[in-house]
């Protein structure tokens, strides 16, 4: 899929303003990207589409604000991580990126509670990705909750195939 037109664009440049602002609440324009070019065309428009699913996530399910910052959280590391291991934003993410990208994250220590709610963001997430037309599949549809039993499995199988 193509990056949305321009009016799609101006649409995904709103941000919801924050009462106490935190770096949580920040749009993720504010920060830094990785540096150098993303050859998948969304580049820019990356944490513009994360903040716009963010806010129609609110709207639908009307999400405490804590649940925006840990999906903005999630969205944003493995945005970060697409880009500097894979020279890629997330939006432009394979199924195997996201399971490296979760293997990663348990080889790192993270707790099952966390990993749990980072399939759900990315889940989340690629489904409304599909939903708006701006990718034709759902990467993260087969992603299953995780467990104490699967930490760790995958992860050579994940650093031999990159």
């Amino acid at each position: 899929m193509h990056p949305p037109n321009s009016i799609w664009n101006d649409a995904l440049s709103t941000t919801m303003p924050a009462a106490t602002p935190s770096a949580h609440d920040m749009p993720l324009s504010v920060f830094e990207s990785s540096p150098g070019p993303s050859p998948d065309g969304w580049s820019g428009l990356s944490r513009d589409l994360i903040e716009r699913f963010i806010e129609v996530a609110f709207m639908r399910q009307s999400l405490p604000r804590s649940a925006r910052r840990a999906y903005r959280g999630d969205l944003a590391a493995l945005d970060t991580w697409m880009r500097q291991t894979r020279g890629r934003t997330l939006v432009s993410a394979r199924g195997t990126d996201l399971r490296c990208f979760l293997d990663a994250r348990i080889e790192a220590g993270i707790e099952v509670r966390l990993l749990r709610r980072l399939v759900v963001s990315l889940q989340h997430f690629f489904q409304y990705l599909h939903e708006t037309g701006c990718r034709n599949d759902n990467p993260a549809r087969r992603l299953h909750q995780a467990d104490g039993a699967s930490r760790g499995v995958g992860w050579q199988a994940c650093a031999a195939g990159r």
